[in-house]
């Protein structure tokens, strides 16, 4: 058992620590560290066997909720402040060494100090009052037993793993972030290979560090998963995630810039993407909302629906149109309208308008059609007139012929129609029968010319043509026949005689 004097000299250095703000800076020899992924953040929590030991007062510190928190990331060396819920500063720090590593967890603040005195953990007799040999610096944060936030004397450790568990900060940042916070403010601790996060104007972007821990390995389909849940995985290629794991250089990723995408009303799976100045919507999940087919080309990059075409874009198996030609493709109207969504909403439906030929071809075609109603409104009126002087034209070639062939019964036809010749006749037969003998032989021979050329012999090569025997017929007297001429016809040959 510890002897009176022992616990008097102990109960003296306790009062001590607290009056004076003196921190022990004392690290544990070694920290088995056991890391559980949470979700898609990959917040981790470790069970710290050695130095995770918390006072009693500690337990009792309320815990601050005024938005204001401390996010430490061991993979990226850095410290993240939150203030009313606004990522507001970030700093960079130094962490455990591999054989110390810092421990992760949730925690908060318990003590604050300014102007520590550091106490060697190895030699506790050993003091090194405030100043510039004090490894802790002038400000100290603890958050878990003997761990905290300090500030250091070796500025050029930060950005590594150098310290013993404790997280080192610069002094300037370390003093900034000490006039932030209050006892009672939320300290995690994490360790998280791969940031991702928006940048301030809403563009995803992701960070991969390196595994400095060796306990932490990231897949490409890692990457594809987490920029799934921002809407933006096709927009990054599997070679580039793959380039940037192996790189692993804590530089930012810019992807691309998510909106929610709202159809008459109707929240869509898929996001709106903004990259490289163009904006892209999801082709069959408008088709799929709108009720309207799509056909698609990608040999040509085209897509067609039934309202029209345009250029189609493949991301990962994913078809996207822009937005400047999806009123065309799908009859919608709309566009961003805020910082973060996009809206759009059918319009109405237009009457399907005859197709027009062109305007060189529909007015000669006007002109055709209406010089064609006229001429048959024409021949409508002026049918019986064109009847009539059909027949009129008609009727001397039917004379004509009716002279020719049928000379008989023409002769005849005469005696029986004009009865003011016949009676000439009968009171001067002589006169009568020495008048119409000439036109009678005249006749007969114009009936029987073309018989005689027809009997004319061939010429034969090399004999000379003999003329055509002129055979006439002797004309007979005309005997009593049939009349068969129409009834026009014979007071048409009245008037002609």
């Amino acid at each position: 058992m510890m002897g009176f004097r022992a616990r008097k000299i102990v109960g003296m250095i306790c009062a001590a620590m607290l009056i004076y703000g003196t921190a022990w800076a004392a690290e544990p020899v070694a920290a088995n560290v056991t890391e559980h992924e949470v979700g898609t953040a990959n917040v981790q929590t470790a069970a710290v066997t050695n130095g995770e030991q918390k006072a009693h007062e500690e337990e009792l510190i309320p815990m601050v909720n005024d938005g204001t928190k401390i996010m430490v990331n061991l993979a990226s060396r850095g410290i993240y402040l939150y203030e009313k819920g606004i990522k507001t500063k970030i700093y960079p720090i130094a962490c455990g060494r591999v054989e110390y590593r810092s421990p992760v967890g949730y925690y908060k603040v318990y003590e604050k100090a300014v102007n520590p005195t550091w106490i060697d953990p190895s030699n506790r007799e050993v003091e090194v009052a405030s100043g510039p040999d004090n490894p802790l610096g002038y400000r100290w944060i603890g958050f878990n037993g003997y761990y905290g936030i300090h500030g250091t004397n070796n500025p050029a450790s930060i950005g590594t793993y150098a310290s013993k568990g404790c997280i080192r900060m610069r002094e300037e940042d370390v003093e900034d972030l000490y006039e932030r916070v209050d006892v009672g403010t939320p300290v995690e601790v994490y360790y998280n290979r791969c940031v991702m996060e928006k940048s301030p104007d809403g563009t995803v972007v992701y960070y991969i560090y390196p595994d400095a821990y060796d306990c932490q390995p990231i897949t490409v389909e890692q990457i594809n998963e987490w920029l799934h849940g921002y809407g933006v995985d096709c927009f990054e290629s599997n070679e580039a995630i793959q380039t940037n794991i192996d790189d692993a250089d804590g530089e930012p990723n810019y992807v691309a810039k998510p909106f929610n995408l709202l159809v008459n009303g109707i929240d869509l799976q898929r996001k709106a993407v903004l990259k490289d100045g163009i904006y892209y919507l999801p082709i069959y999940q408008l088709s799929e909302v709108l009720n309207i087919p799509v056909h698609s080309d990608l040999d040509a990059g085209m897509v067609r629906t039934s309202h029209g075409f345009a250029t189609v874009y493949l991301f990962k198996d994913i078809l996207y149109v822009n937005a400047d030609e999806v009123e065309g493709l799908f009859n919608i109207s709309g566009g961003k309208f805020s910082n973060n969504s996009m809206v759009y909403k059918s319009n109405p439906v237009k009457a399907v308008e005859p197709v027009r030929e062109p305007e060189t071809v529909k007015e000669p075609v006007k002109e055709i059609v209406a010089q064609q109603n006229t001429l048959v409104q024409a021949e409508a009126v002026k049918q019986p007139e064109k009847v009539v002087e059909a027949e009129k034209a008609k009727e001397p070639e039917k004379v004509t012929e009716a002279e020719k062939v049928e000379l008989p019964e023409k002769v005849e036809t005469a005696e029986k129609v004009i009865e003011p010749e016949k009676v000439k006749e009968a009171e001067n037969p002589k006169a009568s029968e020495e008048a119409k003998a000439p036109e009678t032989v005249k006749e007969a021979e114009e009936a029987k010319a073309p018989e005689t050329v027809k009997e004319a012999e061939p010429v034969k090569d090399n004999e000379p043509a003999k003329p055509a025997e002129n055979k006439k017929k002797k004309i007979k007297q005309p005997t009593t026949t049939v009349n068969t001429t129409p009834w026009y016809a014979r007071r048409v040959t009245a008037v002609i005689k």
